[in-house]
């Protein structure tokens, strides 16, 4: 018998949801666990092999100024799917953060965090054409 939830409470519920489990597992132990959830995302990692490097997005993150008194984080660029799939979502993401930028389909999904989140993440690997490389030079300097 594989582990089965016996209870299950909403701890919080707002921007995330934070659930409470009961499981009984097969030898009949029973453990708690609180799992989030708010939703999944796209995540666009544009890398340039020539160059061996990859473009990336600094963020103010709230968890990691907290966990290492960072202000800025770089990360791929990822946004939330809401109201559409996921290669819709990877597709918008970039466009956002690199006006003009063009996308290829969906290469891997995945869950990010599987030990607390249920957050599944499309991820996107993506060679930066030689005009694309041009007009990142132009913006930075």
């Amino acid at each position: 018998m594989s582990p089965r939830i016996i209870e299950r409470e909403i701890a919080h519920a707002g921007y995330l949801t934070i659930e409470r489990l009961r499981l009984r597992f097969a030898d009949g132990a029973e453990a708690f666990r609180e799992v989030e959830s708010h939703g999944d995302a796209a995540a666009v990692l544009p890398y340039d092999a020539e160059r061996r490097c990859a473009l990336v997005v600094r963020l103010f993150r709230a968890p990691v100024l907290i966990a290492a008194g960072e202000i800025f984080l770089e990360e791929a660029c990822a946004g939330m799917i809401e109201l559409e799939d996921a290669t819709t979502a990877v597709h918008r993401e970039p466009m956002k953060n690199w006006r003009g930028f063009a996308l290829a389909r969906v290469h891997r999904s995945g869950l990010v965090k599987p030990g607390v989140s249920t957050e599944r993440q499309s991820l996107s690997l993506r060679p930066i054409a030689p005009p694309t490389r041009r007009a990142r030079r132009w913006r930075e300097g």
